[in-house]
């Protein structure tokens, strides 16, 4: 090398122009010159100590290098400090700076703040103490507010909203976790601090219990213990209250508030949303209320909304609160109920005779009467009118029943109002006569049970719980009095004729087929057996109810029990009259509270774990209270924070008695060694007054002045003799990951590993500025705050950990709300039979005539009512009463039977397989008027069209018929415009999963397979599908004879004036499409969509298809025998269970899974030789560069901040690294020096090992790599 070469102070060459067998130079003292004492104790604050050369011998000139203000170059004798350090606090008065740095007190030799972090004074350890009784008063109130309600808050849709599920399965972690986060400040200040705290003890400590402390890098769970046996017992107790919060507080946090099904009771304020109205006469659709009835009483349906059997009462709604989205909610109100109640009394037999008959004479039918005498009225009646004489093919019926009415109607027979029954009093009473009777014989005396019937119609004040879904009754309890009816509220007049028999007439257009009766021919024969043998018409409603009840006719002979029924059927019809006629929109406030009640999700505070965290909380705030005594009353000895390697070399750089005891030391050096240099010396920190230096001394053991390699000497627990080796922590990380929450204190601890590793790798490569590596402070804060500083710093891969760390907030939070209680369905096997046989032996055959003429009915077919069907579907349409069982509104499935007991709870849920069949149509338009029988008589053709369903649309060019005050008009069909479609029905059979439920009601279906078609086995019993689709046809357009599809049919072809559609179909598809403007016969006829016409008419064949399986599947299938095979089936039973959160499962596995990527990265390119032991402690720190020029650069700065230090660092402008070096006594050391005065280590020397070498080749080819392609 030539030219003139550097030389550091000591005279130095750079380290690869020496010899490394070059003679060792010997140590130099280091004696500070002596000082000028100050004239008082706080003169260090106003006179500008001196820095000494280093070197008492002639040292070669040295490169000039920048001086902060105030301060001597390395080679001066004197100079001056003219900056203070620090300011001097004011202590005249009192503020907040004043208040906030108690705790930080005087250096008595002084007169210096002892300086203390913010985190470990007193107004941040005060605000821990009462963040700690507020959060245990805060727990408190909320489980006092969950015991007084019940609940915190609940779900009032169909779970918790945003914020119910933040406060429920977040809140309470991300508080503990912030809580844990501000108490890891203190513990970081806490832990790293107490060597200064136990130096600044006036008879000093021993090494072990100061300067090789490195409480931060213990174990978590292990520091309390620690600290309590060396009787350290600030890190004892802030330590302990540190493991509380992190591993019982915060896990113990996320089930502090927990969600369970149970049921809430909300007062309410309701509205009645009807009224009662009184009708003044017959109106449209007033007598559609005996197809409800109909349908309650003989096809299984339940009472319309607001109403039972017996009472209906007025609709009522909350006015601020709905629950209809929860299925389960209960509405709970006053209201007004409204029943009727029957009182009869038996009939009087009398005779009144003609005035021209003889007396004497026989008493004729004529003479025969029945008599109230109440109400003085009397019916001519025989009693059991013989109408004809019993022969050979009429043989004698000995039944007899009649229901007559006070008024005449449309079709009866016979009313009570003659000149026989007037009643002055009242010229419209409320009354009526039934008569039941037994006549054995023709010649035999009959038996019979008459009564006169007085109706009252009653309102009474109840409190009514409805279903807030349904709005079907549940309970109803009267509150008061009854009251009657007044004229004036109530006509019954037009409620008695109807159910009398009377009501709208034949011809009558109402908005709907209701201008006949039901018939209830069909449903018993007992009916059958009246009719047969008396002159009762159908159209008589009443006694058909009361078959509904009761069909055995004996009993009806009995007085009491025919009244009972009487009254029973009297209630039914006036009920679903109440509920279906009488109420219009009327808003009005209920008198009195209501109640909303449901079965939901809530959150509540469990009482066990609200005192296991109140007892933690308290022992934390104990534990803090305990810290804050000792600790604010305790001395560092520090002016400022020593946090980085810098700010330890300027307390030691002047102090040679120390800096020898770690002559025989350097950066390879092991744990036993440092012990044996330093392990039984008293060290104490303190100012040297007589110097004005303030640096760390040592004082002799007492005694004995010579190293001792007893017990002292020993390895600390704390310490590690191999290699130093991340790796292995973060192995253990990983490993630990399993742990789930107990990952953040691995994580933590690796990351401040890597703080402490990071100026140090920084100086391993070289040429790093002080600023870069000296004067870093990544140990001062948390682990998790190094994010931002170590990013700003480039030091890319700590900030990630440092992200990492964080992150394990993320998951603990993650994990609180990982699993969640729900309410499942959990499976249970059940084995089940089939109840039929998926196969069709007999047809519904619909009868609309009173007497049912068995040999009129065809083979393969049973007489069902003409019109049910459609009842069913009316009433699910207007009143949401359910549809059959066993079906939905498009399939009927075939009914099975589990083979132990039925679902005994509702919830309950029974999930089989079975076959489903539904129908359609497919519509396509025609050009022709569709005449489906023609003059072929081929029975085959005429099969196939009689499934084939027609709609044609026509308009008439001139109307002509009846005035316009008439409901309908009829058309000259020589002058029509039509449009028509034809459609073909489509029958679909397949197998289906079917979930139903206690009821029998189907909750889904799922095809299983749809390309196995089941219709060989459905028509093997007998029956053709074609006689199946025309059966379903008949029913479809059952009320249209099959004579009378031609043109010139005038009954066909009718149009309201009132828009009003006429038949069935015309009102299912009014009903399902939720217009009447296909019926419009003002609308232009082009506008008349066929395509929307033909889809309506799919949907209403579906259903109608749907319905009469549904209601008569019993007598259509073959019945499966005992032996038939079970299957297996499954019963969902409605269970509590903690159910995984897809949300948080995707945040804790993708965590998992970077936390494991992150750990192999750092396997691959770890350092793993650099050190044979962490510096983690002071004496770790000072073996590094105890003997190196940087010492130089340092001495002299003790009393400078750290920003004051670091900008004096870099105007001398000098370059660090680690490496191999010359120390001053000429002995090779590796350690910290100036460059160039060292020799790198290599990747190769520091990562060739274990898979670091993978990481050594990865990056090797990544090289060549970028070479190759630049």
């Amino acid at each position: 090398m030539t030219g003139r070469q550097y030389q550091d102070a000591a005279g130095r060459l750079p380290y690869r122009n020496r010899s490394l067998n070059t003679s060792s130079v010997q140590p130099v003292a280091h004696t500070p010159t002596s000082r000028t004492p100050s004239p008082t104790p706080t003169s260090i604050l106003t006179s500008s100590p001196t820095i000494s050369n280093p070197s008492q011998s002639p040292t070669p000139p040295q490169t000039p290098g920048p001086v902060p203000p105030g301060t001597a170059a390395s080679g001066s004798s004197s100079a001056n400090i003219k900056d203070k350090p620090f300011p001097r606090p004011p202590v005249s008065k009192w503020s907040f700076k004043s208040f906030s740095s108690f705790g930080s007190e005087k250096i008595k030799d002084h007169n210096l703040p002892s300086w203390k972090p913010f985190t470990l004074r007193l107004p941040y350890l005060i605000f821990l103490i009462l963040l700690t009784l507020f959060f245990i008063i805060s727990i408190e109130l909320l489980f006092r507010k969950s015991q007084r309600d019940g609940y915190l808050t609940f779900a009032q849709g169909d779970g918790l909203n945003g914020w119910q599920i933040f406060v429920s399965q977040y809140m309470g972690t991300v508080a503990s976790v912030i809580f844990a986060i501000l108490l890891s400040l203190s513990d970081l200040d806490a832990k790293r601090l107490e060597p200064w705290f136990e130096l600044s003890k006036p008879d000093g400590v021993t090494a072990k219990n100061s300067i090789l402390l490195c409480y931060p890098f213990d174990f978590l769970a292990f520091v309390p213990f620690k600290a309590a046996k060396r009787g350290h017992w600030s890190v004892f107790h802030i330590g302990t209250a540190t493991v509380l919060v992190f591993w019982f507080i915060t896990p113990l946090q996320s089930s502090l508030i927990a969600t369970v099904q149970q049921q809430i009771v909300l007062p309410a304020t309701f509205m009645t949303t009807k009224s009662l109205k009184k009708l003044s006469g017959f109106g449209p659709e007033i007598s559609s209320f005996t197809n409800v009835a109909y349908s309650m009483s003989w096809l299984n349906s339940t009472a319309p909304a607001y109403s039972t059997r017996s009472e209906a009462v007025l609709p009522f709604e909350p006015s601020s609160i709905s629950g209809s989205d929860l299925p389960n909610t209960l509405w709970t109100s006053n209201s007004t109920a409204y029943y009727s109640k029957v009182d009869c009394r038996p009939a009087e037999r009398i005779i009144i005779r003609d005035q021209d008959r003889p007396t004497g004479a026989e008493v004729q039918d004529s003479e025969r009467f029945f008599y109230d005498r109440q109400t003085n009225c009397s019916f001519r009646h025989a009693g059991f009118p013989k109408l004809y004489k019993p022969g050979p093919d009429q043989p004698w019926r000995q039944w007899y029943a009649q229901f007559v009415g006070y008024n005449a109607g449309e079709k009866v027979q016979y009313y009570l109002k003659t000149p026989t029954c007037m009643i002055p009093e009242d010229p419209e009473p409320s009354l009526f006569f039934v008569v039941f009777s037994h006549q054995r014989d023709y010649n035999a005396t009959p038996t019979v049970a008459a009564v006169f019937c007085e109706p009252k119609y009653q309102r009474s004040p109840v409190e009514a719980v409805v279903d807030a879904r349904t709005r079907l009754m549940k309970n109803i309890t009267y509150i008061g009095p009854s009251q009657e009816l007044a004229p004036d509220l109530f006509n019954a007049t037009i409620f008695e004729t109807v159910v009398s028999g009377g009501g709208v007439g034949l011809d009558a257009t109402n908005g709907g087929p209701f201008n006949l009766a039901p018939q209830h021919t069909t449903k018993t024969k007992e009916i059958n057996d009246l009719l047969i043998n008396s002159d009762w018409v159908f159209e008589s409603n009443a006694l058909g109810y009361l078959f509904a009840i009761d069909s055995n006719l004996e009993n009806y002979l009995n007085v009491n029990f025919l009244t009972k029924t009487i009254d029973k059927a009297y209630k039914l019809l006036f009920t679903t009259y109440a509920a279906t006629k009488l109420m219009v929109p009327e808003d009005r406030y209920v008198d009195g509270s209501g109640r909303v009640s449901f079965t939901t999700e809530v959150v509540v505070v469990p009482k066990v774990f609200v005192r296991i965290l109140e007892s933690l909380l308290s022992a934390v705030a104990l534990f803090l209270t305990c810290f804050l005594i000792s600790s604010t009353r305790r001395r560092t000895g520090l002016v400022y924070d020593p946090a980085s390697l810098a700010g330890t070399m300027a307390l030691v750089a002047s102090e040679p008695k120390l800096l020898e005891k770690f002559a025989a030391l350097d950066g390879v050096s092991t744990a036993e060694k440092l012990y044996q240099a330093v392990g039984d010396e008293k060290l104490k920190f303190k100012l040297n007054t007589r110097s004005e230096q303030y640096q760390l001394t040592v004082l002799p053991a007492p005694g004995n002045a010579s190293p001792s390699v007893g017990r002292a000497a020993r390895k600390d627990e704390n310490e590690q003799e191999t290699n130093f080796e991340l790796g292995a922590a973060a192995g253990t990380t990983f490993i630990l990951l399993l742990g789930g929450t107990f990952l953040e204190p691995f994580w933590v601890l690796l990351t401040r590993f890597i703080c402490v590793l990071q100026p140090l790798e920084t100086l391993r490569h070289g040429h790093a500025t002080a600023s870069e590596s000296l004067t870093l402070k990544f140990e001062s804060v948390p682990p998790i705050l190094t994010l931002f500083p170590a990013f700003k710093s480039k030091h890319y891969f700590l900030s990630i950990l440092a992200a990492t760390a964080l992150s394990t907030n993320i998951l603990a939070i993650a994990l609180g709300a990982l699993f969640d209680p729900d309410t499942v369905l959990s499976p249970t096997p059940v084995e089940y039979t089939d109840s039929f046989l998926p196969s069709i032996e007999a047809l519904p055959f619909p009868w609309d005539s009173s007497i049912i003429d068995n040999a009129s009915i065809p083979v393969n077919y049973f007489a069902v009512g003409r019109y049910d069907h459609y009842y069913k579907l009316y009433a699910n349409l207007t009143t949401n009463t359910p549809l059959p069982s066993w079906t939905t509104l498009n399939h009927f499935f075939l009914p099975v039977k589990p083979s132990s007991t039925r679902l005994s709870n509702p919830s309950d849920l029974l999930k089989v397989e079975t076959i489903g069949l539904n129908a359609n149509l497919s519509c396509e338009t025609i050009e022709a008027y569709p005449i489906l029988f023609g003059s072929s008589n081929t029975t085959r053709d005429n099969r196939i069209c009689a499934g084939l369903v027609p709609a044609i649309f026509s308009r008439a060019q001139a109307l002509t018929g009846p005035p316009a005050s008439s409901n309908y008009t009829n058309f000259n069909p020589r002058f029509f415009s039509y449009k028509s479609i034809i459609c073909r029905p489509r029958l679909s059979i397949h197998r289906y999963d079917v979930t139903l439920d206690a009821f029998d009601q189907v909750v889904s279906a799922l095809p299983k397979n749809t390309s196995i078609d089941e219709s060989s086995r459905v028509f093997s019993g007998g029956v053709t599908e074609t006689q199946l689709l025309e059966t379903i046809r008949r029913f479809l357009q059952s009320d249209l004879d099959t004579n009378k599809y031609g043109i010139l049919s005038d009954r066909w072809l009718r149009f309201n004036r009132d828009s009003l559609p006429s038949g069935w179909i015309d009102f299912m598809i009014q009903q399902i499409s939720n217009s009447t403007k296909a019926f419009d016969p003002q609308a232009p006829f082009q506008d008349v969509d066929m395509s929307f016409v033909g889809e309506q008419l799919s949907e209403s064949y579906s259903r109608v298809f749907a319905a009469i399986l549904g209601i008569y599947y019993e007598q259509m299938f073959v019945r499966a025998p005992d032996s038939t095979s079970r299957f297996q089936g499954t019963k969902l039973i409605p269970t509590i269970r903690m159910q995984m959160s897809t949300a948080m499962f995707a945040i804790v596995a993708s965590l998992l899974g970077w936390y494991f990527l992150l750990a192999i990265h750092f396997y691959i390119f770890r350092v793993s030789r650099l050190f044979q032991r962490l510096p983690t402690s002071i004496a770790s720190e000072i073996q590094l560069f105890h003997k190196s020029s940087v010492l130089d650069d340092v001495r002299g700065t003790e009393l400078l901040t750290s920003r004051q230090r670091e900008d004096y660092l870099s105007k001398l402008n000098q370059r660090y690294g680690y490496g191999r070096f010359m120390g001053k006594d000429g002995v090779q050391r590796i350690g910290i020096e100036r460059e160039p005065l060292l020799d790198h280590m290599s990747n190769q020397e520091v990562r060739n090992q274990g898979l670091g070498k993978i990481g050594l080749t990865i990056e090797y080819w990544i090289q060549w790599a970028k070479r190759t392609l630049t």
